[in-house]
């Protein structure tokens, strides 16, 4: 990644774009040093399309780039509101969201996603954080927590 690396060098933030596998991480990491601001954009949502658990593939990426403070990783390209939920929960920094994805991320679409992919049984729904708090008995706050500190929106 020799552009990268010269781009990085003129003091240029850069977004690489497109990465759908191990090597081509692995190559950007090899350009970079800890210092180097990056994002670094993984089209998770195509990873799930070609059947590949994304959420084993960000988790990898997040610890393989904890030795790089300036780079953060993107989920990008992702398919449901599920993902918003999974990219931050496996750490990512930042999700691109559609405006029609986002409509759907509300309470109703999280208090379904807890039921159907955690098996969560609703007890009450009684606001936000009460509801989060009490479903099953666990507290689930953290998860809408979770996502409002790692959810930026990009236009």
């Amino acid at each position: 990644m020799p552009v990268v690396r010269e781009v990085l060098d003129e003091g240029v933030d850069v977004n690489v774009s497109a990465m759908l596998a191990d090597d081509q991480v692995r190559g950007l990491m090899s350009a970079l040093t800890p210092d180097d601001r990056v994002i670094v954009s993984v089209f998770a949502g195509r990873i799930a399309n070609a059947g590949v658990d994304p959420v084993r593939v960000m988790t990898r990426y997040v610890t393989w780039l904890s030795d790089f403070p300036g780079a953060e990783l993107l989920w990008a390209s992702p398919r449901e509101v599920l993902n918003i939920v999974q990219a931050a929960d496996c750490g990512c920094d930042i999700i691109t969201v559609t405006p029609d994805l986002l409509r759907k991320f509300d309470l109703d679409g999280l208090a379904e996603v807890l039921r159907t992919h955690q098996q969560v049984v609703v007890m009450e729904e009684q606001g936000s954080q009460e509801f989060l708090n009490k479903a099953a008995g666990v507290d689930r706050s953290g998860i809408m927590k979770s996502v409002i500190d790692h959810l930026r929106v990009y236009r």
